[in-house]
């Protein structure tokens, strides 16, 4: 009789140990990504994403340097408090924000600089 239980418990332990090295190769071999850290990737969904992408000012209320856009032409937030409203903000002096004459003076720059090596190639 205790021939037979020990042949039935081999052969459990036989069967366990064949399961566990089924289960590790599967683990093994399946498709994951790089990180060890998360093996499975979240989808996050983000409805409005693109809320963010016209803003027409520049401001946050903790920032000194507020700068408010209107079209090509910014302005910068000026305190003005009085006595009897001392956190009052107006608008400051009007500058212009549009790149324009930025992009002109590298579009000049690069043109100066071909030129140049236009004329030492001909020399």
């Amino acid at each position: 009789m205790s021939l037979f239980t020990q042949q039935y418990f081999e052969r459990q332990r036989e069967q366990a140990l064949d399961d566990l090295v089924i289960e590790q190769a599967d683990k093994f071999t399946q498709k994951s990504n790089m990180s060890e850290m998360s093996p499975e990737m979240e989808v996050l969904f983000v409805p409005n994403a693109d809320d963010f992408g016209g803003t027409t000012s520049l401001d946050l209320p903790l920032d000194p340097n507020r700068i408010v856009r209107k079209g090509d032409t910014c302005y910068r937030v000026v305190q003005v408090g009085t006595q009897v409203n001392p956190y009052a903000e107006n608008l400051g002096f009007p500058f212009d924000c549009s790149g324009k004459k930025i992009n002109q003076a590298i579009d000049d720059a690069i043109q100066s600089r071909l030129n140049i090596m236009m004329l030492k190639l001909h020399k």
